[in-house]
C-alpha cells in the first residue's frame, strides 16, 4: 500500500475518532466524570505524583490515566478536547498496531483494521477519557511483541512485551497481568502438549524453554512492584497504604460481593461493541472453532482467539460486570480471526461463506442504521446518540 495512502487513511481515522470530543453530549460513561475531575483538581493542586480527588489521593484507579490527562491539559489548555485527545491517539495507535500485527503474520490487514476503526467500541471509547481504549492499545503492544517472539524466538521481543504489560499495570492494576498470563498460556500449553507420531508424550524437554520465557516476560514486573513498595513505605501521610488497601480490597474484591449481574452482559458487549460487523464476527467465530492448525499463522491466530475467549470468560466471574469490559480485547479478536480464516479458506471453503456473511452483515448494518436514523428523527436525537 502506498505511503501517501496510509497517511491519508491515518488522517481520516484521526478526524473520525476526534469528531465531537469537545462536546459534553458524548459524556456517556459515569466514570469519565470522575477521571476528568481528578485530572483538573490534580492540576489545580499541583498533585502530579498522587493525583487527587476532593482533596485526597484518588483511591479508585492507578495513576497513569490521570498523568496522561494532566499532561495533555497542561500542554493544550483546559478543554474536553485536550483531556480526551490522548484517548483519540490511543484509538489511532490501536488501529495502526492491529494493522501491523496482521502484516507481520502475512494475514490480510487493511479490511480488518478499517472494520475495527469503524466498530462501535472504537468509535465510542476513543472519544472518552476511560481506561479501556488505553488498555486495548497496551494489549496490542504486548501481543505484537509476543507474536514476534513466537516467530523469531528473540527474548528481546519478549522483554519488550513484558515491559508493555508492566506499564499497563498503571492503568488497571494486576488485571492486565492476568490478560498477559492468558496470552502466555495460550502459547505455552500447546507447546508443552507435544506428542510424536507414535502418540508418545514429548513435552517435558520444552519445560525449560517455557520457564525461561515466563521469567523474561515477568521480569519487568519489578516496575509496578517498586511503585507499590514506594506507596507502602514512602508515600506521604500514609496515603500509600490506604491507596493499596482500598484498590486491592475495596475496589477489586468488592466486585465479588455485589448482587450478581447476568453473565450474558459480556457476550452482549461483544454483540454491541463489534457492531456494525456483528453478523460477520459471529460467522467468523464459528468458522474459527471448526478450523484446524495448518501453519504458523493459524497457530498464532488460534493463540489470540483463545486469549480473547479466556479474558471474556474471566469477566463473567465477578458479580459486577459491564458490557464495555470487552473493549480491551476487541482488537485481539479482530486480529486472530483473519489469521485463522485466511490460512483455512481452502480447507473449509470460507471464502464464499465470508462473502455471503459480508453481504448479510451489510444488509443488517444498513437496516440498523436506518432504524437508528428514523429513531433520531422521531425523537429529535443528535447524531451521537448511538454512542451513548
Amino acid at each position: 500500500m502506498p505511503k501517501k495512502f496510509k497517511i491519508a487513511l491515518g488522517l481520516l481515522a484521526f478526524l473520525l475518532l476526534a469528531f465531537g470530543i469537545n462536546g459534553v453530549a458524548i459524556l456517556a460513561q459515569g466514570d469519565e466524570y470522575m477521571h476528568i475531575a481528578t485530572v483538573r483538581q490534580s492540576l489545580d493542586n499541583n498533585s502530579w505524583l498522587l493525583p487527587t480527588l476532593e482533596g485526597l489521593p484518588n483511591y479508585y484507579k492507578p495513576p497513569i490515566l490521570f498523568w496522561i490527562g494532566m499532561l495533555s491539559e497542561a500542554l493544550l489548555g483546559n478543554s474536553l478536547f485536550a483531556v480526551r485527545l490522548p484517548a483519540v491517539l490511543a484509538g489511532l495507535g490501536s488501529i495502526f498496531l492491529l494493522y501491523r500485527l496482521l502484516k507481520v503474520t502475512g494475514a490480510p490487514a487493511l479490511f480488518p483494521s478499517i472494520a475495527y476503526a469503524l466498530s462501535l467500541g472504537t468509535l465510542k471509547f476513543s472519544k472518552l477519557l476511560m481506561m479501556e481504549q488505553f488498555m486495548a492499545f497496551a494489549l496490542l503492544v504486548t501481543t505484537l511483541f509476543f507474536v514476534r517472539f513466537v516467530q523469531t524466538k528473540s527474548y528481546r521481543c519478549l522483554l519488550w512485551a513484558g515491559l508493555a504489560s508492566a506499564i499497563a499495570y498503571f492503568f488497571k492494576g494486576p488485571l492486565f497481568q492476568v490478560y498477559t498470563g492468558f496470552l502466555f498460556l495460550a502459547w505455552a500449553i500447546p507447546l508443552f502438549l507435544h506428542f510424536n507420531a507414535q502418540g508418545d508424550f514429548r513435552g517435558w524437554h520444552r519445560v525449560p524453554t517455557i520457564l525461561k520465557a515466563a521469567l523474561v516476560l515477568h521480569l519487568p514486573l519489578l516496575l509496578p512492584l517498586a511503585w507499590n513498595g514506594w506507596l507502602f513505605y514512602s508515600a506521604p501521610d500514609n496515603y500509600g497504604k490506604a491507596i493499596l488497601e482500598f484498590f486491592y480490597v475495596n475496589e477489586n474484591l468488592s466486585k465479588f460481593r455485589h448482587a450478581d449481574q447476568s453473565p450474558f452482559m459480556i457476550p452482549m458487549g461483544w454483540l454491541l461493541y463489534s457492531a456494525p460487523w456483528t453478523v460477520m464476527i459471529i460467522g467468523a467465530f464459528f468458522l474459527a472453532l471448526r478450523s484446524t492448525v495448518r501453519d504458523s499463522r493459524v497457530r498464532i491466530g488460534r493463540m489470540l482467539f483463545v486469549t480473547a475467549l479466556a479474558i471474556s470468560l474471566l469477566h463473567m466471574l465477578p458479580s459486577r460486570k459491564d458490557p464495555y469490559y470487552v473493549i480491551p480485547v476487541l482488537p485481539v479478536l479482530f486480529a486472530g480471526l483473519p489469521m485463522i480464516l485466511y490460512s483455512s479458506r481452502n480447507e473449509i471453503g470460507c471464502a464464499d461463506r465470508i462473502s455471503r456473511w459480508m453481504k448479510a452483515n451489510f444488509v443488517f448494518s444498513a437496516f440498523v442504521a436506518l432504524i437508528a436514523f428514523i429513531a433520531a428523527l422521531i425523537l429529535r436525537l443528535p447524531w451521537y446518540w448511538v454512542l451513548a
